[in-house]
């Protein structure tokens, strides 16, 4: 790449003494000009972050620099070649303008004025007023799962206790887990199929035959045994169950909570001005 910079300041002690000493000629020094638009040294120092180390303020610095004149030479090329109507952007600015403080606004009273808690009774009342917009895409179960070295000479051991319904026998399998296992799991939690698959790589063909034919899947691969104990399971296009869909209804009731906020500001905002009779509508 070409550095349309041609020169790059060795020493930092010049960055520092110019931020210190702002009202001096040095902070008035031209640094780059293209065609009639002037960059002066001020300009440039305000990007570099006080404290900055040496190699890092001249990285910035000529950063900075290439890219203020790769935008001049873009802006006059521009100005050169479209036609006079395309460069009036006055009404194109005012509308920005607009949206921007409207935004703003907006969003400030959001933060200040709206309810974002959301309780369980709101998500369980949805997700059962909802549960046609809430068909699973993929494959779900909740698993339990165990990866060991191939030649442990426990896993028989392991693979009792996995079956076990015992409390005692899940503390010895947690215990040994923790010792052995370089990956284990025995959370509740529902997961989706692929991701179980990026930590157990199990070959199927059939995804659903999986699901509905194994209450204990083992095997061996590359020089480790896994061992997956499906405890639940929900086919493709049932219903997805609430608790994986918590945090997305919490989401959509603040979001409709948000345009109904946004609608009645609107609302009020209108009233008031009729009231006070700062709106007047002429009909020709």
């Amino acid at each position: 790449m070409i550095n349309k910079l041609f020169y790059i300041v060795a020493l930092g002690g010049f960055l520092f003494s110019c931020k210190g000493n702002e009202g001096s000629s040095d902070m008035r020094k031209k640094v780059v000009q293209v065609y009639a638009h002037v960059l002066y040294e001020k300009e440039v120092l305000k990007q570099i972050p006080f404290g900055s180390k040496v190699e890092d303020s001249i990285s910035i610095r000529n950063s900075y620099i290439n890219s203020w004149i790769d935008t001049r030479l873009l802006l006059h090329h521009a100005e050169l070649n479209l036609p006079l109507e395309e460069q009036d952007v006055t009404e194109k600015l005012e509308n920005y303008r607009t949206d921007l403080l409207i935004f703003t606004y907006q969003n400030q009273l959001l933060i200040e004025k709206l309810d974002t808690n959301v309780s369980d009774l709101e998500i369980n009342n949805y997700y059962n007023e909802h549960k046609a917009n809430f068909a699973l895409a993929d494959y779900i179960l909740k698993a339990h799962y165990i990866k060991l070295d191939s030649l442990d000479k426990n896993i028989n051991k392991v693979k009792k206790w996995v079956l076990s319904e015992k409390e005692v026998d899940f503390e010895k399998l947690e215990d040994y887990c923790y010792m052995h296992s370089s990956e284990y799991s025995f959370e509740d939690n529902w997961m989706y199929l692929y991701d179980l698959l990026k930590v157990v790589p199990i070959v199927s063909y059939n995804k659903e035959r999986l699901l509905k034919n194994n209450k204990l899947i083992e095997f061996y691969d590359n020089g480790y045994y896994y061992l997956v104990r499906i405890v639940d399971y929900k086919l493709k296009d049932n219903v997805s169950p609430l608790a994986l869909e918590t945090e997305n209804i919490k989401r959509i009731i603040l979001n409709d909570r948000k345009l109904e906020f946004l609608k009645n500001l609107s609302s009020d905002i209108y009233e008031n001005a009729k009231k006070q009779k700062q709106i007047e509508i002429f009909i020709p």
